[in-house]
């Protein structure tokens, strides 16, 4: 088992319940396990950072890796 630092931002804070946790996934991890993990049900709509770079769901993650979520946002002026 790997063990990953979750930091979650937005309403994903409210849904988890924490702002922040540690996770633990079976090896070979990707983005997408650890969003599951952190109960993130649909990682279309979540901009996901590892290490502090963009990354897809599909994205392989290694042992004490931090994994970032930020809901994506829609709005402003023309």
């Amino acid at each position: 088992m790997a063990k990953f630092t979750v930091i979650l931002f937005g309403d994903l804070r409210r849904i988890a319940g924490a702002d922040k946790r540690e996770i633990e996934a079976p090896e070979p991890a990707c983005v997408s396990d650890v969003a599951r993990a952190a109960g993130i049900a649909d990682t279309a709509e979540t901009l996901m950072v590892v290490n502090g770079k963009t990354a897809p769901a599909d994205a392989p993650i290694a042992d004490g890796d931090e994994v970032a979520f930020f809901p994506r946002v829609a709005g402003g002026a023309a």
